[in-house]
């Protein structure tokens, strides 16, 4: 048996994996913790509605509300044979040969140690200047791992808010010259710059692909009260050039052909084309 613990996208997408692989739904548990709002990973019912219905016809167990109680009935956990959880009624007890966790992401207690040995400035995550510097100046760091130091009063400007790839591309940017000798290094930015953070714009990019729709072409744009593209949700059975449908984020509807005016007169039939 299998069980996959959390109700994110990660969670959803492994459990697709797993069937895709050829293990039967019936061994697979999907058990979710207490949501933190009303909103789910998915936010959007058309699409969770569907999920779910292809969860259930693939044999796949789903348990709501379960918080993880204790491993192996709390004996030694090495290995895990068995998992308890507390639940709004009686308690849930799953023997298990794999478990698959996607419960409040956090810092890996291999990687704490390795950072606090190295004597880098560690502060619940990984400080770091505008320039992806730790304390250490050879040593660079970027993503979730990683925090701007307090100076900048800037801990709602964490990289875990942004997109990784636009971030990555910024370091491999100030990485670049350290590796090609024909590029001049980039200079040290002025003192009162150096107080200011970079300001990202790239969208937080999430994509899934589920084998189970409807009718298998769901498509939806959000247009929000700026006339721009704030939200795109597709559920597809067939392949879809997901590249070139990121690029209509943040797009006014105007400069995509005035959809908004096209949709309300019945000129558009399928996003996808």
């Amino acid at each position: 048996n299998v069980i996959v613990y959390g109700n994110t996208l990660d969670a959803y997408t492994t459990v697709g994996t797993l069937l895709s692989i050829g293990i039967s739904g019936i061994r697979i548990h999907l058990v979710q913790p207490p949501l933190t709002s009303n909103i789910t990973c998915f936010n959007n019912y058309t699409i969770e509605e569907t999920v779910q219905k292809a969860l259930m016809a693939a044999g796949v167990t789903t348990y709501y509300n379960c918080k993880l109680a204790q491993w192996n009935d709390g004996a030694d956990p090495d290995p895990i044979h068995c998992a308890s959880f507390t639940t709004d009624t009686k308690p849930l007890r799953l023997q298990c040969s794999v478990v698959f966790s996607f419960f409040q992401k956090g810092v890996d207690h291999q990687a704490f140690i390795a950072i606090n040995d190295a004597c880098l400035v560690y502060d619940r995550r990984l400080v770091i200047d505008t320039t992806f510097h730790t304390n250490d100046i050879s040593i660079r760091a970027a993503g979730p791992l990683t925090k701007y130091s307090n100076r900048y009063y800037a801990n709602e400007w964490s990289h875990s808010y942004f997109s990784s790839k636009e971030i990555g591309c910024q370091l491999a940017a100030c990485m670049l010259p350290l590796f090609d000798p024909t590029l001049e290094p980039m200079s040290e930015p002025p003192q009162e710059q150096d107080k200011l953070i970079t300001i990202y714009k790239g969208p937080v990019i999430q994509e899934i692909v589920t084998g189970k729709a409807a009718n298998g072409d769901y498509f939806r744009l959000h247009i929000n009260q700026y006339n721009m593209v704030e939200t795109i949700t597709c559920l597809s059975l067939k392949p879809f050039p997901a590249s070139n449908i990121i690029c209509l984020y943040g797009q006014h509807e105007r400069l995509l052909n005035n959809l908004c005016s096209r949709f309300q007169e019945g000129l558009i039939k399928d996003l996808y084309r």
